[in-house]
């Protein structure tokens, strides 16, 4: 919805600054923008975008987009300053309920911005994972600089899960909710066959030893009948990676390399998949809610997952298995599923944990924990 005459004084405002986001097929992929939309269907919740297409926005009530300067595009620090200027103006314009920005890591760091921009505003930070970034020092430095901006903001919403030791927030700011899974919905599974899928992002994942562990398994169990459907956000040296480790261990029949997927092809791979694959590094930058564990498991495939105190939560024999980070270990996990495939029910494994989907959470959870920042007068900006 194009800027009007409407009254927001009452709506929930989700601000969204991030490359390509304008793409309404983007926007639903992402984390951030599921809990918008869910939250839209349930409430008087409304998105805020600034991009700088040219094309054509899309026509959608709930969203409102105000227009860059194209010229503007990719030009950093220019750009981040544009995008919070025309934002803070426009929430001084209209004065939302609440504003609801990201508190992911980021290159440049100046939300703080935001505070000073629209001092009267109130907002609500939604955390997400720390810095994952492989170097030490540079992930130390972002975490760092993420603390500073958020000393001036009030209310850090943190899932329950949230560890501590990664990144270190004060408690009395803390605002906790129950995280809520992406529902891809169900298909009947055929397990006569294994269909592995990895979905995800590929970023430090080391998606290429479950490429080594296959041919590993393969080797062992010649008779088998696999296929592997890897899909997600990826830099072109992530792509070519995988692409190299496809080759190099002649699986290129079975194997598949998509690349990103919209929502609707995401869901129509899950649901012609009936193995789903979880596997990142054991170690210290790791180890928060794991999405594509739980959504595996929402739309009823059994997961072949590398362990961690969360997957532990939900992972057992009925439903999968854990193992290290290694490809061996993910060929024996991949074993252990194969001669188990015909035991698994893929009914059951979704109906307990259906509970755990995104618009059962928002709806019960995340929602009605916007709704008393925005009446709750003990609460701070």
């Amino acid at each position: 919805m194009k800027i009007g005459n409407q009254d927001y004084t009452k709506s929930i405002i989700f601000v969204f600054t991030g490359y390509g986001v304008h793409d309404e097929g983007i926007l639903v992929s992402t984390a951030s923008g599921k809990m918008f939309y869910a939250s839209a269907k349930y409430g008087n919740a409304k998105a805020l975008i600034y991009h700088h297409q040219k094309n054509n926005i899309p026509n959608n009530e709930n969203i409102i987009y105000l227009k860059g300067n194209p010229a503007l595009e990719r030009k950093q620090p220019i750009t981040s300053l544009a995008q919070i200027f025309s934002i803070c103006k426009w929430l001084r314009q209209h004065r939302p309920a609440l504003v609801v920005l990201s508190g992911a890591p980021a290159k440049l760091d100046i939300r703080f911005l935001y505070r000073l921009l629209a001092p009267k505003q109130k907002f609500a930070i939604l955390m997400a994972t720390p810095s994952v970034d492989q170097r030490k020092w540079l992930r130390t430095l972002q975490n760092r600089i993420l603390q500073i901006n958020l000393m001036l903001f009030n209310n850090l919403m943190v899932p329950r899960a949230w560890r501590h030791d990664r990144l270190r927030l004060p408690k009395r700011k803390l605002r906790y909710y129950e995280l809520g899974f992406n529902d891809f919905g169900f298909a009947a599974k055929d397990l006569s066959t294994l269909k592995l899928v990895y979905l995800g992002v590929f970023g430090g994942r080391e998606i290429e030893r479950t490429i080594e562990g296959l041919a590993i398994f393969l080797s062992k169990n010649k008779d088998a009948k696999v296929t592997y459907e890897i899909a997600g956000k990826n830099k072109p040296q992530e792509a070519e990676s995988i692409k190299n480790a496809i080759k190099k261990h002649k699986l290129e029949s079975i194997v598949r390399f998509h690349g990103f997927l919209s929502q609707e092809e995401a869901a129509k791979l899950i649901q012609d998949s009936n193995i789903g694959v979880s596997y990142i590094p054991i170690n210290e930058i790791y180890g928060y809610a794991s999405t594509k564990t739980i959504e595996y498991l929402i739309a009823g495939l059994p997961v072949i997952a590398t362990q961690s105190k969360f997957r532990e939560e939900y992972i057992n024999e009925s439903n999968g298995i854990l193992h290290q980070d290694n490809a061996l270990a993910f060929a024996e996990a991949l074993e252990y599923v194969y001669y188990r495939r015909l035991e698994y029910k893929p009914e059951e494994i979704r109906k307990s944990i259906l509970h755990l989907s995104n618009e059962q959470k928002v709806k019960n959870s995340f929602l009605p924990l916007l709704e008393s920042l925005i009446t709750k007068k003990g609460v701070m900006r």
